[in-house]
């Protein structure tokens, strides 16, 4: 697999109420180019590790999960998953929060592609 050009971060815990919303606003995304969705889970004890896994499945080769037994705490759950992550450029998503358009990713790095001297954009 080459490398893909957006790494979507989604650090969670205890989001199972809302990570489903989440992942679908992912997935959905209409790209013309790679992305990976690296998903870190801080060993949350309710069924948010259920339904990753269930997205994982069902989306082969998209995924990165990171599936902790341990909590590490948020601030370093985050920092995991940017070590972790790929792309040249990367996303950020809670898990407790979703995106409403599927073009967002596109018009972002269309963006930031045509302006390279601009460093980030939200």
């Amino acid at each position: 697999m080459n490398s893909p050009l957006v790494s979507i971060c989604i650090a969670t815990f205890n989001q199972e109420d809302f990570i489903e919303n989440c992942l679908n606003s992912v997935v959905s995304q209409k790209t013309n180019f790679e992305i990976e969705i690296v998903v870190g889970d801080d060993a949350s004890t309710d069924k948010t590790q259920k339904i990753i896994q269930k997205f994982v499945k069902t989306n082969y080769g998209l995924f990165k999960p990171i599936l902790r037994k341990r909590n590490l705490g948020c601030p370093f759950n985050g920092l995991d998953l940017y070590h972790k992550a790929r792309g040249k450029y990367i996303a950020l998503l809670d898990g407790d929060d979703y995106w409403t358009d599927p073009h967002k990713l596109k018009k972002q790095i269309d963006y930031l592609e045509s302006n390279p001297d601009c460093s980030f954009c939200f």
